[in-house]
């Protein structure tokens, strides 16, 4: 995720500061250089605060939208693997229950060739039977 963070280092100051600022440099040399560090240095921690708190805000704005977009992408994936595997279920038990069928329509067919061949039997045993017969005559 690309960062929306900038610095950002100057506000505008309000009148109040402008005239502390314009009665600060009236004032003598070593006072006023007193007044402009101690103020510097005011600036400078409250600056440093300022963009480590804006830093840290968007770091943790950017962590959570990498989580829930981690989350989606893995939710789509789960949901994916789960249509394929129901597929895969459905696809085994259609394959099943067309085996089950071929296998029920094979069986038929060999029932009707065995009644076939126990008919051809009947009648050999019927033809043997009169061979014998003739000859015992």
């Amino acid at each position: 995720m690309k960062s929306r963070f900038y610095y950002k280092f100057r506000n505008e100051p309000v009148s109040l500061e402008l005239i502390t600022r314009s009665f600060t440099f009236a004032l003598p040399r070593f006072i006023s250089d007193r007044i402009f560090l101690k103020n510097s240095r005011e600036f400078m921690l409250e600056m440093i605060d300022k963009q480590g708190g804006r830093m840290r805000f968007d770091f943790t704005e950017r962590l959570n939208k990498s989580k829930y977009d981690f989350r989606w992408k893995m939710l789509q994936r789960i949901e994916t693997t789960i249509e394929g595997i129901s597929s895969a279920i459905n696809k085994g038990m259609t394959e099943k229950s067309k085996g089950e069928s071929s296998v029920r329509k094979r069986k038929q067919e060999l029932r009707e060739v065995m009644q076939k061949l126990d008919t051809v039997k009947g009648k050999l045993i019927e033809i043997k039977k009169q061979v014998e017969q003739k000859r015992n005559d």
